[in-house]
């Protein structure tokens, strides 16, 4: 309910159509027992005659029965008559079936618990069973074939074929204490049937189009088949109402073309995400079954627990999100966390730009990291693995000419060529412990801040962020629901950041020890202290200022910081302490460093020398400021690559539309430069939240 604002039910088709037909004006309109026999096409519509002899005529006609349409059968031998070749003429022979099914409805079932949805995974069966209302329990029991069966050689089942699969299967336990036996005894109805699964290439053909079963029929284990069929019949009606509202005539006397484009439409709409639903099933089946017994059990022990309860509820948010609606009716207002796709700010890109986008940035991530690992020399690990060439200082023992020394544009300059590469670490670390402590990233590497930071600290940003954004890149897009950080532990990230980062970095670039007795973690291993102290500070004192830990981790799964936007402020709070530190050091630097009269390097401010030929840019810039270091460029880069990546996918999932996305990676690469590479990756985080957040509907 908290994330779409609707309720999950599982309710009798009987109870959905009843309503629907309360619903209409024209009851006597509706013709029972009348199936289909032909279906003929007149010079401005179609002609049907029903079994029992009565002829209707029309502007169109629309299938919706079933996986063995006669609507599809008629469709096909017009279409083969007139056009041939329209249709494949072996697609229906090679519609696959790999399951057979028994499907019912039971009530007042003893042994089961209501409201609950249950699944049960066996070598080459599987149950899922769910609570509907009235105390009744709907239950499905797939049983894999003993070879898959293709058209017409798929079998069509008896009562006396359900019977002896009853008697063969009675035995199996939904639960500890329940068994199939039981649920069927108390059964109001039920049937066996085979489970076909195929999205057809084609669903129409000159007034005739198919939705529902008739043209994608996916494995009921998805839980998508009704609705995609909803779905469908949404998509008709945006489709005839637009056309309606273009025409003077309304829809009188629709011509041949103008259906054409309308069914055109609905197949184009809906025929990707009928692939997805068609495909989804199919996968959670044979993962439900077992049907690799390896992979069955890597993933049914050790991936579902692991991911916990809310890789679940993403799963079916993401069966959920991209569901059409009837644009032309009034949405009720109804708070939601997730967003549907005509909530949000902009259409999302489809997923072959995303998955490429993700290749070529992963290729390119990679290439960035061989040429870290080979075109670089390896650095001074941790913090004092500077992007500038740290230059030896030997501090006088008299305190007074110590002193004398403090504020001098010389001392200036040092404590910021030392400062600089220390405050370029924040975003990062910062960055890599927020997402490991947001919700959806639970149980993923990222989830494992520590392993990066340390890294970060040792092998420096160029050799850890692409192998870091490469994971990011490949992880699931994240949602609200995802976004989230739980406030206790958003709010000392900048304590922890003061006492673990800020502080020993004043400290390390002010003591005046000699480079060979200094402060800089620079005994081997020592170099990841820094990193281990942020995070061990941060779980600290999240703890220590925490005013309330659910104890159980089923009730914590259900606490309401899923859904929460308390942590922003505090989030924020960090970035822009992050951000203001970072420019401030770059800016800083950027004013120190001027030329002196001669024409050699110096420092001091001096605003009549900032105006430098234009010619000696490169030498100011990338010589003397980067030190001459190849991997400066290379980090550099990587954060830019990262931060650019990210601005592309808020806008493949729609958060954004492209004139913010051109515009927020315009401001990264203009922030490079004004404010250095780590206060943008900061100050796009902020905005990130805001956007993510944003599209939730209050």
């Amino acid at each position: 309910m908290n994330r779409h604002g609707y309720p999950m039910l599982f309710f009798n088709r009987q109870w959905c159509l009843k309503e629907l037909y309360d619903q209409l004006k024209h009851k006597k309109r509706v013709h029972l027992k009348s199936r289909v026999s032909q279906i003929d096409q007149t010079v401005d519509g179609v002609r049907v005659t029903t079994e029992d002899g009565r002829v209707f005529t029309g502007t169109l006609v629309i299938g919706t029965d079933g996986i063995h349409s006669r609507v599809r059968q008629e469709m096909r031998r017009i279409a083969n008559a007139n056009h041939p070749g329209y249709f494949d003429p072996d697609e229906e022979d090679k519609v696959p079936c790999s399951y057979m099914c028994s499907f019912g409805i039971a009530q007042h079932v003893e042994g089961w618990p209501g409201s609950e949805q249950c699944f049960t995974t066996g070598k080459g069966k599987s149950f899922l069973v769910l609570s509907g209302p009235g105390r009744r329990v709907y239950w499905f029991l797939f049983v894999k074939l003993p070879k898959i069966k293709y058209g017409k050689e798929i079998p069509s089942y008896s009562k006396e074929d359900e019977a002896v699969f009853v008697k063969e299967h009675g035995h199996l336990k939904i639960r500890e204490n329940l068994t199939f036996d039981q649920v069927y005894a108390k059964r109001m109805t039920s049937t066996l049937t085979p489970l076909h699964e195929v999205v057809f290439k084609k669903w129409f053909f000159g007034r005739m189009l198919t939705i529902g079963d008739s043209a994608h029929k996916p494995n009921p284990l998805g839980g998508m088949g009704a609705n995609a069929a909803i779905e469908s019949c949404a998509e008709v009606l945006n489709a005839l109402i637009d056309l309606k509202n273009s025409r003077p005539a309304g829809l009188d006397n629709l011509t041949q073309n103008e259906v054409k484009t309308v069914f055109r439409r609905v197949q184009q709409s809906r025929h990707e995400r009928a692939v997805f639903v068609v495909s989804f099933s199919h996968r959670v089946q044979t993962l439900m079954a077992q049907e690799n017994p390896i992979i069955g059990l890597l993933f049914l022990r050790v991936l579902v627990p692991l991911a916990g309860q809310h890789n679940f509820f993403r799963d079916l948010s993401d069966r959920t999100f991209g569901c059409s609606r009837i644009k032309h009716l009034p949405l009720p207002s109804r708070p939601r966390v997730i967003p549907y796709v005509h909530d949000l700010p902009a259409k999302p890109l489809g997923s072959f730009p995303k998955h490429m986008v993700r290749v070529l940035f992963s290729v390119g991530m990679v290439m960035l990291l061989y040429a870290a690992h080979y075109l670089t020399p390896n650095p001074i690990p941790g913090p004092s693995a500077n992007w500038f060439q740290r230059t030896t200082t030997t501090w006088p023992a008299n305190p007074t000419t110590w002193l004398s020394r403090i504020g001098t544009a010389e001392e200036t300059g040092r404590t910021l060529r030392l400062v600089y590469p220390l405050a370029q670490t924040l975003s990062p670390l910062l960055i890599f412990l927020v997402e490991g402590y947001r919700i959806g990233r639970q149980n993923t590497l990222l989830s494992l801040p520590i392993l990066f930071t340390a890294a970060l600290q040792y092998y420096g940003l160029p050799r850890v962020l692409p192998i870091y954004a490469i994971l990011s890149a490949w992880q699931v897009d994240q949602t609200p629901a995802d976004r989230a950080v739980r406030v206790e532990v958003a709010r000392v990230f900048v304590p922890s950041l003061v006492l673990s980062q800020v502080i020993p970095l004043l400290l390390n670039s002010t003591t005046g020890f000699p480079e060979k007795e200094g402060l800089g973690w620079r005994v081997k291993g020592l170099q990841i202290l820094p990193a281990v102290l942020f995070a061990a500070m941060t779980a600290g004192l999240s703890r220590w200022f925490a005013k309330s830990t659910p104890d159980d981790e089923h009730e914590r799964d259900k606490h309401p910081e899923w859904y929460t936007t308390d942590d922003i402020k505090h989030l924020r709070r960090a970035y822009h302490f992050v951000f203001v530190l970072q420019a401030a050091a770059h800016i800083g630097l950027l004013l120190n460093m001027t030329w002196d009269r001669d024409g050699k390097f110096g420092f001091g401010l001096d605003l009549a020398n900032l105006m430098v030929p234009l010619h000696r840019v490169y030498e100011w810039v990338w010589l003397d400021l980067m030190g001459a270091r190849l991997d400066v460029l290379l980090g550099s880069l990587a954060v830019a690559c990262h931060n650019l990546n990210v601005v592309w996918q808020l806008r493949c999932q729609g958060y954004v539309g492209t004139r913010k996305a051109v515009m927020a990676g315009l401001s990264i690469a203009l922030g490079h430069v004004l404010v250095g590479p780590g206060a943008p990756w900061a100050a796009l985080w902020s905005w990130r939240e805001g956007v993510i957040a944003g599209v939730s509907v209050a």
